[in-house]
């Protein structure tokens, strides 16, 4: 058996039969199955542009919980009451937050233990006007480590936390 291969122009494109003896299709036979392919494409479209939003969806459920965890951390380490601990923690969460999550939630995590320890009484009362300067050391800890990670992840830990140590060792002095 010879393949007769019969190539049929139409309005909608150009169809190929391959197979043996294949007869040509009439116009609008074509027609109908280009336009079948058209709402199958269409449907298959809107199937992916479903699953897409999912995915984003699911990538927002994922970070908020990543972000709540961090901020659970954050929140419960002032409780151990040991100070290098409590920074050491502070500090790390903040680190992962900001390779994680961005600038803006590494941020945000850094105002909270800050506050949670003066609000429960874990912070004596002499230290309470350091904590704006604390949460402005959290955010410098987070700008340059978030500028200089890209570079380097040990250059950005050391000179970050060395300039949230100096910035809070400088305004501790001041007060």
């Amino acid at each position: 058996n010879k393949i007769n291969y019969n190539v049929i122009p139409a309005k909608a494109g150009i169809q190929i039969n391959c197979h043996p003896e294949a007869k040509p299709k009439d116009l609008d036979e074509q027609r109908d199955s280009s336009l079948t392919l058209r709402m199958t494409t269409i449907k298959i479209m809107e199937k992916v542009k479903s699953i897409a939003r999912n995915l984003i969806n699911s990538k927002i459920l994922i970070k908020t919980g990543i972000f709540a965890l961090f901020l659970a951390v954050c929140i419960l380490a002032p409780f151990i009451k040991i100070q290098l601990i409590t920074g050491s923690i502070v500090n790390a969460v903040l680190f992962i937050s900001v390779l994680t999550l961005g600038i803006e939630a590494g941020i945000l995590i850094g105002f909270l233990p800050s506050l949670v320890s003066a609000f429960s009484g874990l912070l004596p009362v002499a230290l309470l006007p350091m904590i704006p300067y604390i949460i402005l050391s959290n955010t410098i800890l987070v700008l340059i480590f978030s500028m200089l990670c890209k570079k380097s992840f040990f250059t950005g830990v050391i000179i970050a936390s060395f300039s949230k140590f100096l910035f809070l060792y400088l305004s501790s002095s001041m007060l």
